[in-house]
């Protein structure tokens, strides 16, 4: 809870995901793993957070941590409210045109994103619909 709370002020936001020492992803992306059901909740609301900052977008999205990787893998397998969480995530990283095309075609999104439109969670299903209404935008991907 402490670091989700910590994700909700826009300074913290940019310390929390810095290029420096004090990027918190790789740890927060363990703790999505190897975790119980609450402490992934709590890791995944974080990360949806972070992910709303325009400057975070581009360092989340980075091979650096295998983040995005790490989010389709919950996308997948994740409980219900992981999902909400992660799809979420997706969503917002999808607003930036940069990313759209990497998420696209060098993450391969879209599978995971269709089989997430059968889930009966409402939430998910709109995060989902809002990230192929993000991703369509760009003219590359409707080629894809």
């Amino acid at each position: 809870g402490t670091f989700m709370n910590l994700s909700i002020n826009n300074e913290n936001k940019k310390k929390l995901v810095s290029n420096d020492n004090n990027n918190i992803v790789p740890t927060l992306l363990q703790l999505l793993v190897n975790s119980n059901d609450k402490i992934k909740e709590n890791v995944s609301d974080t990360l949806m957070n972070l992910s709303i900052d325009n400057e975070n977008q581009r360092k989340l999205i980075s091979d650096e941590n295998n983040f995005v990787a790490y989010i389709l893998e919950f996308l997948v397998n994740g409980d219900y409210k992981t999902k909400e969480n992660v799809s979420g995530t997706l969503m917002n990283l999808s607003i930036d045109t940069k990313n759209q095309r990497e998420l696209v075609s060098k993450h391969c999104i879209v599978p995971a994103l269709l089989k997430l439109l059968a889930n009966d969670n409402d939430k998910i299903k709109e995060n989902v619909s809002g990230t192929f209404m993000n991703l369509s935008i760009d003219t590359e991907n409707k080629r894809e």
